[in-house]
């Protein structure tokens, strides 16, 4: 048996967790872990997250972790007061390590809640009669609708309300209930000692509870073993056969006294109202806080749909009781809300103009084409016999000729389409014999430019002067020519722009721009 030296595992996301509040300066932290036999003093990890939210670190961990201990490292803070829906990738890049399975970590369509809700203000197009508006869709959350910002009645409760165009011009969203967790008020001094916590909920109204925030006594990974049963837990605290096993949630990252850490039931509990519900949480390692105190049964916290009371703790799964001792933690159920706030939503008359509109670089066989159309919130190319839908396009023409090009450019109310006319060529700069002896001066011009070339085989030449719209606005026949040529022009004529100037021999075609800028 060889043992692993240098192992680095990054073990979890601590922070944001799913469902999370959002704030204006939100830690992300992550867990890492030491699996060989040698410290880790230097340890590189690179975190990003993109989404609604996009955010990048590169950290690395100097501290001093030893075999088998696990650390959590703070990589910066974020701005996820609006939240949104995000994905996060993050990588550990320890030299030599021995095992790079463990070393990174993918995370798709993490939620992180908007503090409050997410809306934009809502524009509506000429000749509608109402518009829908739409807030973020999260899971567990219901939305109400109002027309002040305070007080008032409920207009609509749920993910959208729809509006007539005319009259009312702004609307308020709020959360639904933010009644989603009851936290244990725990008076008395919090105690660090004993495994888990038995507690009684008394249950007001119909809910499903989602997940609980726990206070280690200790730091670190750990499982978690979490049952519940109908009725009191007095009398049953020590009758593993009264209980009903719902799950193990594991490496659940204990923070120490000072931090709440939320974990989600992949089975959630469904309770009456009207009826108490027993809860233990059992860590397989470790510790949960406590606080002695409060008498059995009294109350630890307590709103319009349940109330906690105190319970016992125990040494051990089904172990010794310590009675009577308060939970500190936090119920969840039901929808997630984060905040009271109101947000306004803005309903206005869209007035964006489209201005379809394009650009191209030097012609060629191949010819790259990039959108700048204003207020286009999507684009349709049609480029020869072929679409596309992209801001940039490289297309290859199928032979040497003018092509007229068109861009539809779709804005939310409007749309514009422009079409120029594009020339191309069908042999390179590169492999035109001439190539090497052509020059054209000055370049740019006022209107007066020399064409100079050498002709090495004898060919029939036409030379153009084509403008942008693929018009011939001179031109020039060469029979049996070969040798040198040279033409002094005097365009002062030309209005400022881009032009080009054609030569066609056997070969095939030569372009060059021409800009007379005046």
């Amino acid at each position: 048996c060889v043992p692993i030296e240098f192992d680095a595992e990054l073990v979890s996301l601590v922070n944001p967790e799913d469902g999370e509040c959002g704030d204006s300066l939100m830690d992300v932290r992550v867990a890492i872990r030491n699996n060989g036999f040698f410290p880790i003093t230097s340890l590189p990890i690179q975190f990003d997250m993109t989404g609604d939210i996009n955010e990048s670190f590169t950290v690395t961990y100097t501290g001093n972790l030893l075999e088998d201990e696990v650390d959590t490292v703070t990589l910066g803070t974020i701005n996820s007061y609006w939240g949104g829906y995000v994905n996060v990738e993050a990588t550990v890049s320890l030299p030599n390590d021995q095992l790079l399975s463990n070393d990174s970590l993918s995370i798709d369509s993490l939620v992180i809640l908007p503090f409050q809700p997410s809306v934009d203000d809502l524009s509506f197009c000429d000749g509608e009669d109402t518009v829908t508006i739409n807030a973020l869709p999260l899971p567990n959350i219901i939305y109400n609708w109002y027309d002040v910002d305070t007080g008032g009645t409920i207009l609509s409760t749920g993910n959208s309300l729809t509006v007539p165009t005319a009259g009312q011009p702004t609307y308020y969203v709020a959360y639904n209930d933010l009644a989603d967790s009851l936290e244990s008020t725990a008076t008395g001094n919090v105690q660090t000692a004993n495994g888990g916590n038995m507690f009684d909920l008394d249950v007001f109204s119909a809910l499903t509870v989602t997940g609980f925030s726990v206070v280690g006594a200790s730091t670190g990974l750990t499982d978690i073993e979490v049952y519940y049963r109908v009725g009191s837990l007095q009398g049953n605290e020590n009758d593993q056969t009264a209980w009903t096993f719902v799950e193990t949630v594991q490496n659940v990252n204990l923070q120490g006294t000072a931090n709440f850490v939320k974990f989600d039931l992949a089975n959630p509990i469904a309770m009456s109202p009207g009826q108490v519900y027993g809860v233990y949480l059992q860590p397989v390692t470790g510790n949960f806080s406590y606080a002695s105190g409060d008498p059995l049964g009294s109350s630890l916290g307590i709103n319009a749909d349940l109330e906690i009371l105190t319970g016992v703790t125990k040494a051990g799964l089904f172990g010794s009781t310590l009675n009577p001792r308060s939970w500190k933690g936090r119920v969840h159920y039901g929808s997630e809300g984060c905040s009271d706030i109101r947000t306004p939503v803005e309903v206005v008359p869209n007035t964006d103009t489209v201005v379809a509109d394009f650009d191209f670089n030097e012609l060629s066989h191949t010819v790259e084409f990039f959108n700048t159309s204003v207020n286009a919130d999507s684009i349709l190319w049609q480029i020869d016999t072929t679409t596309y839908t992209t801001d940039t396009v490289m297309h290859q023409f199928s032979q040497t000729d003018s092509f007229q090009v068109c861009l539809i450019a779709y804005g939310v109310c409007d749309i514009d389409t422009i079409c120029q006319t594009v020339w191309s060529e069908n042999v390179s700069v590169d492999e035109h014999s001439l190539a090497g002896s052509l020059r054209l001066y000055p370049n740019p011009t006022e209107g007066m430019f020399t064409l100079a070339f050498n002709q090495p085989h004898i060919s029939d030449v036409t030379l153009r002067l084509i403008d942008m719209n693929g018009k011939s606005i001179w031109m020039e026949q060469l029979d049996a020519f070969n040798g040198d040529y040279r033409r002094e022009f005097d365009r002062g004529d030309l209005a400022s722009g881009i032009y080009m100037l054609q030569i066609h021999t056997n070969e095939g075609s030569i372009t060059r721009k021409v800009t007379i800028n005046k």
